[in-house]
């Protein structure tokens, strides 16, 4: 008996593009889906021709296995080429008699096929008694024998299987690429003519089919298996360019296994110097019916919140940007949004310097704050300990309160005009606020006192962003500049100069080492934070961009504006 999750991507009428994902798969499983499969074999703007069919098979480390097929479905009910993604998770380790069940299941087809018309029920657990003798409900992909042989290979010599097969090459926008048996995982694949035009081979019929395979490297065959596991754990680390946790796994690593080693790190370091972001895929996540002023992301990356000038506050799945809840408390606009480093707690401000309390878990109200007439609370922030909440408003005052009590436990004055941000150092010990009265403030959260302020922007200083290790400052003005600095010694180290009009939004990715910045004028910039190069100009919305956010794993930018538009951009 062979019990198997079961995954769907598609566009569903009158709904969208959702992902579905029956109970038993694991969060990150759904994400390796999404970013591994999804992301990684459609182009929304060059899409396959209709009626192409492919296959695929990707080991998802230390969780299992997804195998299924992407079937192109023509046109959805708004008139967008339309992919459909039915996808089987078999969960702990392969063998290679699974593998032989998996392909031959691949090329029979899948069991089951939900109707794009018609949103299914939350999808159940798929128990078959075996993946052979089932009847299919559409075709499904061969696999020519060279291909099956590889693959059994490549599981006995204990590396990860990441398959790919189409039926129709020539349809295929992604062009043929050849068979890399040794590739690592940072290692390109490369295009092969020979092999897209291969003749029939030990009697199985390659029909002119393109076969695309990445066998990632993994550890050498007879290596022991604590030391294949840091092996692969390197690779995934390697690939998604983490090259400080890289060094420190490599040093478990003894000599038969330190030749692969220095290869990821060279090509890691290499990866991570680069850092250009010159291959962004953008996408739509939701809407609001007003402009959007402020977004957060939870610490696990699941979770996107975003503020509107309704005072409704959406909490929405970050991979699929299905709504999950709208949480409806405030009566004037929300312009800031602050979540506790344990992801339990989001602090949300508005138009009349209420600040209200929830459990993010249970989208719940837990405490409602402050009352004042004619005061915007501009900026939150909550401190790493979680232990205080800090609020900037349109008075120029900064309030300290215990988020537990709601007791006050500072007032900070120093500002003569609006707060605009407000942010915490790294170590939770120094806080930084920014004010239309063109000032920087640099407070020690202890004591309440006033270390020091920046001063060199010509107008308002509208956000700001703090580097992971607490050694560069940056901030946002409506001078047009984004200025960089040092807080321990106040000194001003770069201007950034790009934007043609207002910046007011910033980002600082999670490695510290590029910053983000959204502007009036429709334009995100991305920024090298040790140099101060502009590395990518990305555009795509049609007002204001208010708000920037990063998520946890620092490859997708979440923006948002007056167009009332949730953009994600992914780098890949």
């Amino acid at each position: 008996m062979s019990v198997l999750g079961q995954l769907i991507y598609t566009s569903f009428t009158q709904t969208g593009f959702k992902i579905l994902a029956s109970d038993q798969v694991p969060v990150e499983v759904r994400w390796a889906f999404k970013r591994r499969i999804v992301d990684r074999y459609w182009d929304a703007y060059n899409p396959p021709a209709s009626d192409c069919r492919f296959a695929y098979v990707y080991q998802v480390p230390h969780q299992g296995c997804l195998f299924g097929w992407l079937y192109s479905e023509a046109t959805d009910d708004l008139g967008r080429s339309t992919p459909y993604f039915v996808c089987y998770y078999l969960s702990g380790p392969l063998s290679a008699v699974q593998v032989e069940n998996i392909l031959t299941c691949l090329q029979k087809g899948p069991a089951q096929l939900p109707d794009r018309h018609h949103l299914p029920a939350p999808l159940e657990e798929l128990q078959m008694p075996d993946l052979w003798s089932y009847q299919s409900e559409r075709g499904g992909v061969e696999i020519p024998l060279s291909v099956r042989e590889d693959s059994y290979r490549t599981v006995e010599q204990g590396r990860a299987l990441d398959l790919w097969v189409a039926t129709d090459p020539s349809e295929h926008p992604y062009g043929g690429y050849s068979l890399p048996h040794s590739a690592s995982a940072l290692e390109p694949m490369q295009t092969s003519a020979q092999n897209a035009s291969k003749p029939r081979t030990n009697g199985w019929p390659l029909a002119g089919a393109l076969v695309t395979i990445l066998l990632v490297a993994g550890a050498a065959y007879g290596v022991q298996q604590w030391q294949a596991g840091q092996l692969a754990e390197i690779r995934v680390l390697a690939d998604n360019q983490r090259y400080a946790e890289c060094t420190v796994r490599a040093q478990a690593i003894s000599e038969s296994g330190q030749a692969e080693v220095q290869q990821l790190l060279r090509r890691c370091k290499a990866a991570t110097a680069r850092q250009t972001w010159q291959t962004v895929r953008a996408r739509t996540l939701g809407s609001h019916a007003d402009a959007v002023w402020s977004l957060a992301v939870s610490p696990d990356g699941r979770t996107l919140v975003s503020g509107d000038d309704e005072g409704l506050i959406g909490l929405r799945d970050l991979v699929t940007g299905e709504l999950r809840h709208t949480l409806a408390g405030h009566a004037t606009p929300v312009r800031s949004l602050a979540i506790s480093s344990d992801g339990k707690t989001l602090a949300s401000g508005d138009s009349e310097g209420i600040i209200r309390l929830w459990d993010l878990k249970t989208a719940k109200p837990r405490r409602t704050l402050g009352n004042q007439s004619n005061v915007v609370v501009w900026a939150l922030a909550l401190t790493p300990d979680g232990r205080m909440l800090i609020s900037g408003d349109s008075k120029g005052v900064i309030k300290v309160r215990n988020p537990g009590t709601g007791v006050l436990l500072r007032t900070l004055k120093g500002h003569t005009d609006w707060i605009f941000a407000v942010a915490v150092s790294p170590d939770g010990k120094t806080l930084f606020s920014g004010s239309k009265d063109r000032t920087i403030r640099v407070w020690d959260l202890g004591t309440g006192a006033l270390n020091r302020t920046l001063q060199g922007h010509k107008d308002a200083v509208r956000s700001l962003a703090v580097a992971p290790d607490g050694r560069t400052l940056a901030s946002a003005s409506w001078d047009k500049t984004i200025k960089l600095w040092e807080p321990a010694t106040g000194k001003l180290r770069q201007t950034l100069d790009g934007h043609s009009q207002r910046a007011v939004a910033l980002a600082m990715s999670p490695d510290g080492q590029t910053l983000t910045s959204g502007s009036i004028d429709h334009s995100l910039k991305i920024w090298n934070v040790r140099t101060g190069t502009l590395l990518r100009t990305l555009e795509g919305h049609s007002d204001w961009i208010l708000s920037v956010v990063t998520s946890p794993d620092g490859r997708t930018l979440i923006s948002t504006g007056k167009d009332k538009i949730l953009k994600a951009w992914l780098q890949y």
